[in-house]
């Protein structure tokens, strides 16, 4: 795919994307919850008792899962799984029992009539101890105070009990759900292992579709979301998911006396710091004030963050607004497509340490704020051809660049202007506002 596809079809999206993010704000403000209708909560009866020894005996069991398998006792999970017969008696009178490799249980709990059916999940291995830092012995499950003590009291045998526990209950009463419901456990969750996996392989094989899974994740919470005082019971929606990655650096050689800016160890150390943004703080926009090219303050509703454009090669700009609400740094080229305006924050700098082109027929305007810093940094030094802030290619006139606010620093390349277009271009540029510091190449102007 050539750059000027790329750029089109990684503007649309970005376009989508700051288009989904506007509806997504919009609505937001506009939702109104229901009138909550008054509901009476019939009092759930069981064997309370029951159940906490229950957890008690789970708890007993030393079913701790380590990467180096040599570590782990094969003894103390069998000794929980050969207890669960006599923990929950008609569980096993009504269910039927798989074990999979690598510790996986699935017990199947028939239903009156066919259909999807649900999925109640935990796992019953427990990360290592270090028994010195406990005050009560982990695995003594003992209650104090109310309180029962223990590791895997809260992941998650306690979710184990529940639903065995609950199912013991129910079949005990005579109670035959309208679909199957399965029982699924892992055995080495917590080292990411296999057993689950298996039990998800089975149900491809048997050809059946969960209606429900129900799993380990949102809790009943309470003074943790503004406006909320009531218990709140979170629902998850979705589940994040893991991966391991390896990050290398590559440049040409050189001598400690005479380092080349952005070397390696900082590129890399920019590249680690940036998993730590909170880019999540920019999923539905905050209003911007920003001073707009009249002289006026003006109010930025929808708009995409500088920090969710992707860091790649001929990353592009699609037309729209994009505000630098924290510090961005850009090792490639930025590209602008159609019309697009930044607005710099307070305090934050967005770095294009190898400049931003705008091809003839595309605009770039950039807008500060009432008495603020925020810094525009675009450097091309050692680039033959290409503008700090200006045209694409050599022998390309640049589109038109407004600058109307902010703190603009721009360093040209061998042959190139600082803000302009590249050696052979001429680009309309209109300052009117801000303070603008350009240095031009050998061959251009500033």
């Amino acid at each position: 795919m050539n750059r000027l596809a790329k750029n089109i079809v990684g503007g649309s999206f970005a376009a989508l994307g700051a288009a989904a993010a506007a509806t997504l704000a919009v609505r937001t403000a506009q939702f109104t919850p229901p009138a909550e209708e008054p509901r009476t909560i019939e009092p759930i009866s069981f064997d309370f008792d029951a159940a906490v020894k229950c957890l008690q005996s789970l708890i007993r069991c030393r079913t701790v899962s380590y990467y180096d398998h040599a570590l782990e006792d094969d003894a103390e999970f069998e000794k929980l799984i050969a207890l669960l017969p006599e923990l929950y008696p008609h569980v096993f009178e009504a269910c039927m029992l798989t074990r999979f490799d690598d510790r996986a249980l699935l017990f199947k709990w028939p239903g009156r009539e066919p259909g999807n059916p649900s999925v109640l999940m935990a796992h019953y291995d427990v990360v290592p101890v270090d028994e010195s830092l406990w005050e009560h012995d982990p695995f003594g499950a003992e209650v104090i105070d109310g309180v029962l003590w223990g590791r895997g009291a809260l992941d998650t045998k306690v979710t184990f009990n529940g639903a065995m526990f609950s199912a013991n209950t129910l079949i005990g009463r005579g109670f035959v759900p309208k679909h199957d419901v399965y029982l699924a456990f892992s055995g080495c969750e917590e080292i990411s292992g296999p057993g689950a996996a298996h039990i998800v392989d089975w149900f491809i094989e048997q050809g059946l579709t969960p209606e429900m899974v129900l799993d380990e994740g949102g809790a009943v919470v309470q003074d943790v979301f503004p406006g909320l005082e009531r218990p709140c019971g979170l629902i998850g929606i979705a589940e994040k998911g893991m991966m391991d990655v390896s990050l290398s650096v590559a440049s040409n050689g050189g001598h400690a006396s005479a380092p080349k800016p952005h070397s390696p160890v900082v590129a890399l150390a920019e590249a680690i710091g940036s998993t730590q943004q909170d880019v999540g703080a920019s999923t539905v926009p905050s209003t911007v004030k920003y001073v707009a090219a009249d002289g006026t303050e003006a109010e930025l509703d929808a708009y995409t963050s500088m920090r969710e454009v992707k860091d790649e090669p001929d990353a592009s700009l699609a037309s729209g607004w994009y505000v630098v609400d924290a510090d961005a740094s850009f090792a490639h080229r930025l590209y602008v497509q159609g019309e697009v305006n930044i607005v710099l924050a307070d305090g934050a700098t967005l770095a294009a340490t190898q400049g931003i082109g705008v091809p003839e027929g595309a605009s770039l305007a950039i807008f500060g704020q009432v008495g603020q810093t925020g810094a525009l940094v675009a450097s091309a030094e050692g680039m033959d051809d290409a503008a700090a802030i200006g045209g694409a290619e050599r022998g390309t006139a640049a589109g038109s660049i407004f600058v109307h606010g902010g703190t603009i620093t721009a360093t040209g390349g061998l042959r190139a202007a600082a803000i302009g277009s590249a050696c052979d271009g001429n680009a309309d540029v209109t300052i009117d506002g801000g303070i603008v510091e350009a240095t031009g190449g050998a061959e251009g102007a500033g």
